[in-house]
């Protein structure tokens, strides 16, 4: 996952920089660029604009599939997607830069990020996130995952007649308990 800002501001605000590295990239108008493979966010670049992080971006998932997935990539078996904060057009414009660089990934969707990231790093943000899915395939169009073992037999069940158990469930909470006389 990589995550364009457009600002430290919020940043700031949320205590993961310094007040004074807020304003200096501010009054340099630096833009970083934030990845995760896991549970924390580490800086990536810091680029003087938003299209230079985006191609940053672009670079570094062009080396990415070409060295760590390039086994998935060439099967056709990765999937991207893509989030923003505020600027839907700034994610169709950029989404437009990655299916031009990278044919062969498909799109899995392109949504808002959600209230809860989007607090801490602020409006006009991108962020991009590289999945390998095993069940697709270049030549189907297939895109849902074959059932598991577990999904089968959660299947089963569920049409198999009740048992005795769940017969004696569904008497109990469909019978209505009997108010006890008031005793002195």
């Amino acid at each position: 996952i990589y995550i364009v800002l457009s600002t430290l501001k919020y940043l700031k605000k949320g205590g993961r920089v310094s007040p004074a590295v807020a304003v200096l990239g501010e009054m340099l108008k630096i833009k970083p660029v934030l990845y995760t493979r896991g549970d924390s966010f580490n800086k990536f670049a810091m680029t003087m604009s938003v299209r230079q992080a985006e191609k940053k971006v672009i670079e570094q998932l062009d080396k990415e599939l070409n060295s760590e997935f390039k086994k998935e990539y060439d099967a056709g078996c990765m999937t991207i997607s893509l989030a923003y904060t505020y600027s839907d057009e700034e994610a169709k414009r950029f989404k437009g830069e990655v299916e031009t660089a990278f044919p062969k990934l498909k799109f899995h969707y392109i949504d808002p990020l959600s209230l809860s990231v989007s607090c801490h790093i602020g409006p006009n943000a991108l962020g991009i996130a590289m999945s390998v899915n095993n069940y697709m395939t270049s030549d189907s169009t297939k895109t849902s995952k074959p059932k598991t073992k577990a999904t089968k037999k959660v299947e089963k069940v569920a049409k198999e007649k009740p048992s005795k158990e769940t017969k004696t469930i569904k008497e109990k909470s469909t019978t209505k308990t009997k108010a006890k006389p008031k005793t002195k």
